[in-house]
């Protein structure tokens, strides 16, 4: 049975911690937890680490995990990181910029008053049957 999820560093642990609650999960200090979800860097997770020996899971909030490396050589936990989270809306931000550039909104911003925009329609460029 789980003693509990430590949230660290203690400036996010607020918002973090009532995500865990609203998940069904209990936070706990992190002398007593099973798992930590971390928000902070690497070189301040490894003083941690070496004070949290209960500690078995690991959630690190970035997709890519490169400055964590030399911490998960210990085998001894499982690492958990947010790789695909942010796959749809760094897609979906690929597509409104694509779009915008297209359309010439950046030069649309910038003028004075109300006249036609620079861009082009795409649905202008389509034929109909």
């Amino acid at each position: 049975m789980s003693r509990g999820i430590a949230v660290e560093p203690d400036a996010h642990a607020s918002w973090m911690g009532a995500s865990v609650r609203e998940a069904g999960g209990a936070v706990a200090p992190l002398a007593e937890a099973d798992a930590l979800i971390w928000y902070g860097g690497a070189a301040d997770l490894a003083e941690v680490l070496k004070a949290a020996p209960r500690i078995r899971w690991i959630q690190l909030p970035p997709a890519g995990v490169k400055d964590y490396l030399e911490l998960m050589d210990d085998g001894d936990r499982i690492w958990t990181a947010a790789k695909g989270v942010y796959a749809n809306p760094c897609a979906e931000h690929a597509l409104g910029l694509a779009i915008a550039g297209y359309r010439h909104m950046d030069a649309g911003m910038r003028m004075p008053g109300w006249r036609r925009l620079p861009g082009r329609r795409y649905s202008a460029r389509t034929s109909r049957s």
